[in-house]
This record gives structure tokens, C-alpha cells and sequence, in this order.
């Protein structure tokens, strides 16, 4: 392991490098299986049977080799974190195990439930293809009940409850009253002008200050006498 570790690339994990070697052993027995048992007595399985496991045995390869070998070799040198490498692990085990694991095993446990174990050769490979059976259907068992479950939490959990309940509160909430109208005020300017209006705002300020200075404006005006003198 520290040999591994000296060898390979710093912050290189080891695991996804493992499946990737598993895999390939695991390929070689099912390819030998077929070559040195399942071809050579086609007049017994038939050959559709024969046929169904060459074909998933290709599919199963074509997979590991552009789906999940490449995934777990990002997941091994470039994730950044162990959430990103556990993604990478799990969706190229789910990808072998629906593409190869498990039609593999079910023709295999075919075979040995119609004909029985009739060569040695032939139980060590289902020995071997019921262990890498398995492992994958665990992971993907157990991934997709983490899901489920993070599913029904989102939908119906303390969470989701919670939020309606914000919602629902927040939406019962009277709507805020909207500001008063601008007042207006007719003011004399002085004898021969027009009416003119102000527009008087909601601020304490500019409305003392306005007042003011209409009450200083009339009492000028009423001072003035018709020839413009106090």
C-alpha cells in the first residue's frame, strides 16, 4: 500500500483505482466462461442463450471501458471531495451492475438451475460472478434507498412542513397600508396672479417648513397696502 502510494500521483485515491482492476478480472472470467464452457455446448444451452451471454458480455465491456473506467479514474485524480468521488464510484458500479452484473447472473444461475454444475470450471466463474453480483446490487440497493428516502424528506419531512407553515404564515399576514395622499392647498399669491398649489409631503419637516413659509407670504401681502407700502 505505501509502495501504491509512492508510485501513483499525491492525492490519488486508491479505491476507484481497485475497482478498475477488479473489473477487469472480472471481465476476463466472464469472457473465458463463455469461450471455454457456454460455446462449446450450444446444442445444451441453445443458441439464443448462448447469444444473450456473448451479447451482455460485449455490452458489459463497452461499458466498463468509456462508462465507468473513465469515471472511476476522474474520481481517483481529479475529484476535489469525497462526496465527488463517491459519485463517481457508485454511478459507474450502478452502470456495470444493470449493463453486465446482473443479466450475467441470471443466465448464469439459469444455467445451473436447468442443467446443474457440470463443470468445474464453469462453478468457479458463478462463484465469481455471484460475488461481483453482489457487491454492486448493495450500492445500488442502498443508493437508491438513500435517494428515496431524500425524496420523501424533501416532499412530506419536518422540512417541507416547516417552509409551508413560514408560507402559509407569511401569505396570512395583513398587507401593509399604502402611504397617505399628497395634500393640496390653494394659497393666494397676491392680487392680479393666478391660483397656484403646493404640494405638501408626508415629512414633518417639509411641511412645518412649507406653512411657514406660506404664513410669512400672506402676512407680507396683508401688510402691503394697495400702492405696494406697508
Amino acid at each position: 500500500m505505501g509502495f501504491l502510494k509512492s508510485v501513483l500521483p499525491p492525492g490519488t485515491s486508491l479505491l476507484p483505482l481497485l475497482l478498475i482492476v477488479l473489473y477487469v478480472v472480472a471481465l476476463c472470467f466472464s469472457w473465458a466462461n463463455y469461450g471455454a464452457y457456454f460455446r462449446l455446448h450450444l446444442d445444451l444451452y441453445g443458441k439464443g442463450f448462448v447469444a444473450a451471454y456473448l451479447a451482455f458480455c460485449i455490452i458489459g465491456t463497452l461499458v466498463y471501458a468509456l462508462v465507468s473506467s473513465v469515471l472511476w479514474l476522474r474520481g481517483a485524480v481529479y475529484a476535489s471531495r469525497s462526496s465527488r468521488e463517491a459519485q463517481y464510484i457508485i454511478t459507474g458500479v450502478s452502470a456495470l451492475f444493470f449493463s453486465k452484473d446482473l443479466p450475467l447472473f441470471v443466465l448464469e444461475s439459469t444455467a445451473l438451475t436447468r442443467h446443474g454444475w457440470r463443470d468445474g470450471f464453469q462453478g468457479f466463474c458463478f462463484i465469481v460472478q455471484l460475488c461481483f453480483f453482489l457487491l454492486p446490487f448493495i450500492v445500488t440497493w442502498l443508493t437508491g434507498v438513500w435517494f428515496a428516502t431524500s425524496f420523501v424528506e424533501r416532499q412530506w419531512g419536518d422540512g417541507a412542513v416547516r417552509a409551508r407553515v413560514t408560507l402559509d404564515e407569511a401569505l396570512a399576514q395583513p398587507a401593509p397600508s399604502p402611504p397617505p395622499p399628497l395634500m393640496l392647498r390653494e394659497t393666494p399669491q397676491g392680487p392680479g396672479k393666478g391660483l397656484s398649489f403646493l404640494a405638501q409631503a408626508s415629512d414633518p419637516r417639509q411641511a412645518s417648513s412649507a406653512s411657514e413659509h406660506g404664513l410669512s407670504g400672506e402676512s407680507q401681502e396683508y401688510r402691503r397696502g394697495p400702492g405696494g407700502l406697508i
